[in-house]
């Protein structure tokens, strides 16, 4: 663990500069989106041709999703204790910004190893910063801290390093398979339930798409309900898949207002 914090953040500075219609109408096509504190979902639902006679619709879900590469970072607690056990310390430090001398050179336009920065290669190399989350500012913090190496100062990088990653976002998409809707008259609405058994508990997942207001078809609203019938979990697995997380049973509402990220994402990578 000790070497992978400081490969990290040599790797970081060597390759800055190399990353970069009947009577009813049924549902045609949605796009919703849900959002919480740390991720966000975005859903298009596309609907096959209606079957009239049974009064249902199959249709299809892609679900996006946007959470931050680091969820939670680490307090400035947790990074002490976890430079003590990996054995991160000044003397770490001093070894590091020895190695990252004729990098500082390089970026500040001096000539090293008989090669100067270009312009082109400086705008580069800060776009390349900027996408993998630090700021402006990174190279004179640097400077700055491997002017007098110190224990804080270890501490200093890793927790700039975390921040960074926290404004790295990850996406991961999925398509589901064609699902039925079924037209409930009293409501107006397309209902799909279904008797699930997951890892945690076996439930009932039941999913309401309302239509809009103006007849056209298009789905306004998408939600889910989950409905608990018994534990198939027990003990330690239960704790091991997280299956008691307050959030299980509550109901997730897609909806046609759009709904932008509330994360501070400032490039993209895939999951």
């Amino acid at each position: 663990m000790r070497f992978l914090w400081i490969t990290l953040i040599v790797f970081y500075f060597q390759n800055l500069n190399s990353l970069v219609f009947a009577d009813t109408i049924y549902p045609i096509a949605g796009s919703l989106s849900n959002e919480n504190n740390n991720v966000v979902e975005f859903l298009d639902i596309s609907c096959g041709t209606p079957n009239i006679k049974n009064e249902s619709v199959q249709c299809r879900k892609t679900y996006v999703e946007i959470a931050p590469s680091l969820e939670k970072p680490f307090s400035l607690k947790d990074l002490e204790a976890i430079a003590k056990r990996d054995g991160l310390g000044k003397e770490t430090l001093s070894g590091m910004c020895e190695k990252m001398e004729p990098i500082f050179a390089y970026i500040e336009g001096k000539s090293v190893n008989g090669r100067m920065i270009t312009p082109d290669e400086k705008k580069q190399m800060e776009a390349n910063s900027a996408a993998m989350g630090y700021d402006d500012n990174l190279i004179s913090s640097m400077k700055d801290i491997c002017s007098a190496p110190s224990d804080d100062g270890i501490i200093q990088l890793m927790n700039q390093m975390q921040l960074a990653e926290s404004k790295v976002c990850k996406v991961s998409s999925y398509t589901s398979p064609e699902n039925e809707y079924k037209l409930d008259r009293d409501s107006g609405k397309f209902i799909r339930s279904i008797l699930t058994s997951g890892i945690c508990d076996q439930f009932n997942l039941t999913e309401i798409l309302t239509l809009d207001t103006f007849g056209l078809g298009t789905i306004a609203l998408l939600e889910r309900k989950k409905t608990f019938i018994q534990q198939r979990s027990k003990g330690d697995d239960r704790k091991a898949f997280n299956c008691d997380a307050p959030d299980e049973y509550q109901d997730k509402i897609y909806t046609s207002q759009r709904t932008y990220s509330p994360l501070k994402c400032v490039s993209f990578v895939r999951k």
